[in-house]
């Protein structure tokens, strides 16, 4: 049997919210019927998702929510990140956080989600990881990340959400010493090296800055 028409037709007004979180396996017929909807979809019970069922979804254009998704391919990653409207997958992102490389399609995937990023575990970041996440809107948080490339500090300085390095040791791109002032970022007490064209960025921060880990070296 096909799935049933939901009542409000409008998004992004008013939208009912379907849920379908019993759902554990979805074809690609059963997922596209799903897809039409115009409606906020809930498919919680998902822990996986292939390439046939992710690519209608990703055309889905009202909020999705797969916050059960535990593992996903690159190609339905890919797929599933061109989804245009809201898109939900808490669960992904908190078993991203043990992660410690990311493919692009994930990192673009990951970037689409609706809430904060933790990814701890990295500690090589990829000019074209940092890309990828560029366009996430909430918190990106990279304790591990120390030292970044000049490619991959510049992507993180155009970050659409705020950035958070705690551990950053090496900084020598003014637009990401600028970023992170303007995300209230002032604990820089593992930064050791500093750019010569950093330093002036740093100086006009209107509060104190912690640079324990320079003034100690120095």
């Amino acid at each position: 049997t096909g799935v049933q028409t939901c009542a409000l037709p409008i998004w992004p007004a008013a939208m009912q919210r379907f849920d379908l979180s019993a759902v554990r396996t979805l074809s690609a017929e059963r997922a596209a019927e799903i897809a039409a909807l115009p409606c906020a979809i809930e498919l919680g019970g998902l822990s996986s998702l292939d390439e046939a069922a992710a690519r209608p979804l990703g055309g889905h254009r009202g909020p999705l929510f797969l916050d059960g998704l535990a593992a996903i391919s690159d190609a339905a990653a890919s797929d599933l990140a061109r989804h245009p409207g809201p898109l939900s997958i808490a669960g992904l992102a908190l078993r991203s956080r043990a992660a410690t490389t990311l493919s692009p399609a994930l990192a673009a995937l990951l970037a689409r989600h609706d809430g904060p990023l933790d990814l701890p575990a990295i500690e090589e970041l990829p000019a074209e990881i940092a890309k990828s996440l560029a366009p996430h809107r909430s918190r990106l948080t990279l304790a591990g990340v120390k030292r970044p490339s000049p490619a991959a500090a510049e992507a993180l300085a155009g970050h659409a959400g705020p950035v958070a390095l705690p551990a950053l040791e090496s900084l020598h791109s003014p637009a990401l010493a600028a970023r992170l002032r303007a995300d209230g970022a002032t604990d820089f007490h593992a930064l050791v090296d500093i750019g010569d064209d950093v330093v002036p960025v740093l100086a006009a921060a209107d509060r104190p800055l912690d640079l324990t880990g320079f003034v100690t070296r120095t």
